[in-house]
């Protein structure tokens, strides 16, 4: 290390009170043991909705935005390697849907009178939805240490498809549908 070496990491804390790297390119940055036992357990857990990921199964780019909402950048190669050196496989999903929780339904509930307690009162809120369901789901694909990713849903009637849009007022409970 050289003289002006030292003289730049001073002014830079003079000016900027703060001496870390700017971020370098190259190789990714490696995982610790402790990510990857953490990986290893949401592989295990399979519910990215638990840590605030809207995703039905945990694949590299889910891993990577939950390191990212954690302060930790982590690229999804790294984390694929370190999949691949845990066991785990890239394997196509089986899908397996469950009914919906009551208790989260009232929760759910809940909040929203309270958020809308304090609007005008010529003020009305709908929540408009819009769905198209298949009897026949389609397969993805997710990580998993099993031999198969089960994923449950319901097998009957072909192929068909249903479109179907609606809304309904939280407060009076009034409903609007359109099926297509």
């Amino acid at each position: 290390m050289n003289d002006s070496t030292v003289y730049e990491w001073i002014a830079k804390w003079k000016n900027e009170h703060d001496l870390q790297d700017e971020p370098r390119s190259g190789r990714s940055q490696e995982l610790s043991e402790t990510d990857k036992e953490k990986i290893r357990r949401l592989i295990e857990e399979g519910d990215p909705k638990k840590h605030g990921i809207n995703a039905g199964v945990r694949d590299t780019e889910e891993l990577q935005m939950y390191f990212a909402f954690k302060g930790k950048e982590i690229s999804r190669y790294a984390i694929r390697v370190a999949l691949k050196s845990m066991g785990t496989r890239y394997v196509k999903a089986d899908v397996h849907y469950a009914e919906a929780s009551l208790k989260l339904q009232k929760k759910f509930a809940h909040q929203l009178f309270e958020a809308t307690a304090y609007k005008p009162d010529d003020v009305v809120a709908l929540f408009a939805d819009e769905m198209s369901a298949s009897y026949s789901p389609k397969k993805g694909y997710g990580w998993t240490s099993e031999k198969r990713l089960v994923v449950g849903a319901p097998q009957s009637g072909g192929r068909k498809r249903l479109n179907v849009f609606g809304a309904v007022n939280p407060e009076s409970g009034e409903l609007w549908k359109w099926q297509a």
